[in-house]
C-alpha cells in the first residue's frame, strides 16, 4: 500500500494522500482503524440481538454473516487479512484489532446465550478470532 495507490483509488492526487496521512505507517495505521470501525459496525448491525428469532433463522443468520465476512467484499477480506499482518509489526495497532475482535466475541455470545449455550461468553471466545 502507498499514497499513490491510495490516492488513483481515492481519485484524488498523491498530495492529497500525503498530506492527510503523512507517513506509510500513518497510512496503514488509519486504514486499519477504519477498517475496524466498519467491521464493529457491521457485526452489530448484522448481529444484534433478537430474541424472537427461530433457531433455524439464528443459524441462517449466523451463516450469512461468516460467508459473507469471505464472499461479499473481496477486497475487504483480503485488507483484514494484510492488515492483521501489519499489526504483528505495529504493537501499538494492537488495541483497534482487539476493540474489534472484542465486538465480535460480544455479538456471538449475545447469540449463543438467547440459543441457549451453558457458556456463551465461553464459547464466543473459542469460535472468534
Amino acid at each position: 500500500m502507498t499514497h499513490r495507490v491510495v490516492a488513483e483509488e481515492a481519485g484524488t492526487t498523491h498530495a492529497s494522500a500525503r498530506y492527510y496521512s503523512g507517513t506509510r505507517d500513518r497510512l496503514l495505521d488509519e486504514a486499519l482503524r477504519r477498517l475496524a470501525a466498519r467491521q464493529i459496525d457491521e457485526v452489530q448491525s448484522r448481529l444484534s440481538p433478537t430474541p424472537d428469532v427461530t433457531p433455524p433463522a439464528r443459524d441462517a443468520r449466523l451463516a450469512h454473516y461468516l460467508a459473507g465476512a469471505v464472499d461479499d467484499d473481496r477486497d475487504a477480506c483480503i485488507a483484514r487479512y494484510k492488515l492483521f499482518l501489519e499489526v504483528a509489526r505495529r504493537p501499538h495497532l494492537r488495541p483497534v484489532l482487539d476493540a474489534w475482535g472484542d465486538a465480535q466475541r460480544r455479538a456471538f455470545a449475545v447469540e449463543l446465550a438467547v440459543a441457549g449455550a451453558d457458556d456463551p461468553e465461553g464459547d464466543a471466545a473459542q469460535r472468534t478470532c
